[in-house]
């Protein structure tokens, strides 16, 4: 049982030490520079701009989350009939 007790403590500790050591190095390390200025760009003469639709989906809605989906299926079926 103490032998067990060392290897765990012993694995614990080299854990923390290796979550320092990264955490450290991601502290002081050198940032890299972002660019503040940029260039003027003018768009062709074909350029059209794209549109973007934005799907979502009710994950609340499905039967077996939540014990509610039956009777807001009979909601929406009853909205969408109006």
């Amino acid at each position: 049982m103490k032998r067990l007790l060392k290897r765990l403590i012993l694995t614990l500790l080299i854990s923390a030490l290796l979550i320092a050591v990264a955490m450290t190095w991601n502290v002081w390390h050198t940032p890299i520079p972002e660019p503040t200025t940029f260039n003027k760009v003018t768009p062709p003469q074909t350029f059209q701009p794209l549109r973007l639709r934005v799907v979502t989906w009710n994950l609340w809605g499905i039967l077996w989350f939540t014990p509610r989906a039956p009777s807001a299926c009979r909601s929406s079926r009853s909205r969408s009939s109006k």
